[in-house]
């Protein structure tokens, strides 16, 4: 039997270091104890909905991510999500266009 709360647990503590986020930090993000963060880690504690979906808030990550039983967790992808969800509308944008410009260049160095 599958045991989700290890699962999840595991998930979440992968995302967390590949963002380079103490526990402290990661719980402030999800406004939840960082005991109760440990716990959640250690897959000791099955979670809310509510915390779950704090937890993905905190994290700017869908709910699958944390309940696939396959970790499909791009440390850069998730490094890069954090940082453009810190940016303003128009650095966004800016952002984009920046690798729009790096795709196309990379597709025609190729």
């Amino acid at each position: 039997m599958t045991n989700y709360a290890e699962i999840i647990g595991q998930n979440l503590r992968t995302l967390r270091k590949d963002l380079h986020l103490s526990q402290q930090q990661m719980a402030e993000r999800a406004d939840i104890s960082y005991k109760y963060l440990g716990e959640i880690e250690r897959g000791v504690v099955n979670l809310s909905v509510e915390i779950l979906m704090k937890i993905c808030c905190a994290l700017q990550i869908a709910p699958e991510k944390l309940i696939s039983t396959k970790q499909q967790a791009n440390s850069s992808m998730l490094e890069a999500q954090a940082v453009l969800g810190e940016l303003s509308p128009q650095q966004l944008e800016i952002a984009l266009d920046m690798l729009k410009v790096l795709k196309n260049h990379s597709n025609t160095a190729d």
